[in-house]
């Protein structure tokens, strides 16, 4: 009994044993199996904080692109320039090209959309420039737009200088510049009663028409013709009469000479009395109101007129005296 006895225990703690071994390496499977699943989570983990980490620089870099280009994110696209997707460039959309077109037309006078090229590459960046195949429809907007603000100059009287960068410059072509300078004085003249276009001069530039005026050595011209309309309106008095003061804009002044009132006076006595010829200088004396006949000129005026009232006597002017203004006759007359 004895030896069955040991027998059986020696059994027993050999199936203790195994089952003990069985259950470790169980566990042992078990923890590997844990260890295996941790390392698979962790690693599956990084690869998607890793594709969150690169989706935020992707999207910061969008942000900057279309910062740069004045554009909304939503209108800038990435584009991958390799195999791996390690090296990325990016463009506009179709819309954000439009959105460059509209922004680039509206800084820039005469140009619109359509005329805005957009050269958009993902390696050397993006450009917006003024279409080459445009620039003559952009010049002749800007001539067209130009002349209708100014006056006397006419579109084809424009040379515009439209370069990539837009409309650097609109003027006066050099060939066109003496007609506008014509077109200038024939307008002006034509506002004014005695001055012409040859009487005028012009200054015009490649920015404009300046200086418009009569010639110095025009002004006496048109001070004798304005002398000429003015005497043509009045009694007794001549071109010659009258003086002009003429200045580059125009004719400020017309008025007697006072050097030539004493002739108007004296043609004046001459059509309105018996007096076939006034001499100013011996016939006439000044007064407050103007020239009254000299006493010598009085005398003869009266010689004249009692004449023809004594016909049986020849009056003459020492038979005349003055009294009080009036002509008498003081020769006794014999029938």
């Amino acid at each position: 009994m004895s030896g069955n006895e040991s027998s059986l225990n020696d059994d027993s703690s050999r199936l203790r044993d195994r089952a003990s071994s069985a259950f470790q390496q169980a566990r042992e499977t078990a923890q590997r199996a844990d260890r295996l699943r941790d390392r698979a989570t962790t690693a599956f983990q990084q690869r998607r904080q890793q594709a969150a980490q690169a989706e935020e620089r992707l999207n910061n870099r969008v942000d900057q692109f279309a910062g740069a280009l004045g554009l909304d994110p939503d209108f800038v696209e990435p584009v991958q320039l390799d195999d791996r997707g390690e090296d990325i460039g990016f463009v506009p959309t179709d819309r954000g090209r439009d959105e460059l077109a509209s922004d680039f037309a509206a800084d820039r006078p005469f140009v619109e959309p359509a005329d805005a090229a957009v050269q958009a590459d993902p390696t050397e960046g993006t450009r917006t420039t003024v279409d080459p195949a445009a620039f003559d429809a952009v010049g002749q907007r800007a001539a067209q737009q130009t002349a209708a603000d100014q006056q006397f100059i006419q579109p084809g009287d424009l040379d515009p200088e439209v370069t990539q960068r837009g409309v650097e410059s609109v003027e006066i072509a050099p060939n066109r510049r003496d007609d506008v300078g014509l077109r200038v004085r024939e307008d002006t003249a034509s506002q004014s009663e005695f001055v012409t276009p040859d009487d005028l001069t012009a200054d015009v530039s490649a920015t404009g028409v300046s200086n418009v005026e009569i010639a110095p050595n025009r002004r006496d011209d048109v001070g004798l013709r304005a002398a000429r309309q003015a005497a043509a309106d009045q009694q007794f008095i001549e071109p010659t009469d009258l003086g002009a003061r003429v200045t580059g804009t125009g004719i400020t002044d017309i008025r007697i000479r006072e050097d030539r009132r004493d002739d108007i006076a004296a043609r004046e006595f001459a059509a309105t009395t018996e007096l076939s010829d006034v001499d100013p200088a011996t016939d006439l004396e000044p007064t407050d109101d103007g020239f009254a006949l000299t006493p010598a000129a009085q005398r003869e005026l009266g010689a004249l007129r009692l004449d023809e009232q004594v016909p049986e006597a020849s009056v003459t002017p020492d038979d005349v005296t003055l009294e009080d203004g009036q002509a008498v006759f003081e020769r006794e007359v014999r029938l």
